[in-house]
């Protein structure tokens, strides 16, 4: 008898399928053969019944099946990933091309956040959107608007709006005039002491302590009420040398993203970090031998152990960070 994809896939479903797990029989025949719009045989037409798949048309055919599947996408993905492993066995047919990702986003917080890290390159296009997500162009330039913040419901993450709102659209890419971060990490109380302690030794430092606190305020305020009583207690029988810095805490309001731009001060040192980073010239007053200096139109260069070496007219000199009265971005 002859192979075709048509019989090769009724013999996956009938011998492969029940040892994927979580996975129902009906729904990957659906999924593969039934008489949905979204079935692999409706979406490959006369291809389905060739003896040989041919890989652009197969890619395809699966990326719309899923795009249209009207149950979890996950399980669609995780059949298909089978699929595709046995159809390589049946045929001896190079399928490897055929990338699946997986862990999919499926809700629409996952595909903003999702979105978010993609854009961080600039030469990822919006158009491949759709072939990564699985998803249609309107649910794309819907979840945009999420992004940006203009929809009227904005899409919360750990109760804090998650708005970029100088995402702007080019040549067919997103650009953000400062990249978001989005970070969730699942953590036990002691991860969570370590990292606010870190901080809390990071508000000594005269460039972070600006950031530090604010990141702090902003972690704590995720903290449940139980969480925050334990770390007060904890800090008071000795796990900080401060634990008054806990008292503090929780006394900001959250936000929601905030650019580089929007999160540095008018003309504190945290902008030596500012400047230094995205090289950007700046003004800065800083005290030698009790007398008050003003430097205009200078880069930062470095910051080591406390020393900031700045370029002035193409030479360096170095400043001691605390000497640094104000630090103004130019541009």
């Amino acid at each position: 008898m002859k192979v075709t994809i048509e019989t090769a896939t009724t013999s996956f479903i009938e011998k492969k399928v029940k040892y994927i797990s979580g996975v129902d029989e009906q729904a990957a025949r659906n999924l593969l053969i039934g008489n949905a719009n979204y079935s692999l045989k409706n979406q490959m037409g006369e291809a389905f019944l060739q003896d040989r798949p041919e890989n652009e048309r197969l890619e395809l055919a699966i990326y719309e099946s899923i795009t249209a599947y009207s149950g979890s996408k996950r399980t669609a993905l995780k059949i298909y990933g089978e699929y595709i492993k046995y159809l390589d066995e049946i045929f001896d047919a190079d399928l490897a091309s055929i990338d699946l990702p997986k862990n999919l986003p499926t809700t629409q917080t996952e595909r903003i956040i999702y979105m978010a890290k993609y854009f961080h390159d600039k030469e990822n296009k919006r158009s491949d959107l759709r072939y990564k997500l699985f998803v249609s162009e309107q649910t794309i330039s819907a979840d945009l608007t999420k992004l940006r913040g203009e929809d009227s419901e904005p899409v919360t993450v750990c109760g804090r709006e998650f708005i970029v709102k100088d995402a702007t659209a080019g040549g067919g890419r997103v650009r953000f005039e400062s990249t978001p971060h989005p970070v969730f990490l699942p953590m036990n109380l002691s991860e969570v002491i370590v990292m606010l302690e870190s901080l809390r030794q990071m508000c000594d430092d005269p460039i972070h302590n600006r950031t530090a606190l604010r990141l702090a305020n902003d972690i704590w305020g995720e903290l449940s009420d139980y969480a925050k009583d334990v770390i007060r207690n904890r800090a008071h029988d000795g796990v900080s040398p401060e634990p008054l810095w806990y008292e503090t805490l929780g006394k900001e309001d959250i936000g929601t993203f905030r650019t580089e731009r929007e999160a540095r001060s008018e003309t504190g040192r945290d902008n030596i970090g500012y400047c230094c980073k995205l090289r950007k010239p700046c003004r800065i007053i800083y005290t030698d031998k009790d007398e008050e200096n003003i430097c205009e139109k200078v880069l930062i260069k470095d910051i080591r152990r406390g020393i900031v070496t700045i370029e002035r007219n193409g030479s360096d000199f170095t400043v001691d960070v605390e000497s640094i009265i104000s630090c103004v971005p130019l541009e």
